[in-house]
């Protein structure tokens, strides 16, 4: 800190941690360097040899009825109007 004249080298706890927490992120960051930038080659090729398939546009139920019959929910366009009274006055 600022105005602190000696010198500390902490608690040798909390350095074994840093290093552990270093440690963990440069393996984790290696790790994402091979997949990305070593064997692209590989994904590259997995994804042209993958059958593509269209997804249908499905649209949500219209309505949903409960055990009588009658409906529960129905599916309507709705509009939100919002305004502040300061600009109607």
């Amino acid at each position: 800190m600022f105005g602190r004249d000696e010198k500390s080298i902490g608690n040798p706890l909390d350095r074994g941690r840093q290093y552990a927490i270093l440690a963990i992120f440069l393996v984790l960051a290696y790790g994402l360097w091979r997949l990305q930038v070593m064997q692209s080659g590989y994904y590259a090729s997995a994804a042209e040899k993958k059958p593509h398939s269209k997804c249908a546009d499905s649209r949500a139920p219209r309505e949903d009825s409960g055990p009588e019959g009658r409906i529960i929910v129905d599916n309507y366009p709705s509009f939100l109007g919002a305004g502040v009274a300061r600009y109607f006055s």
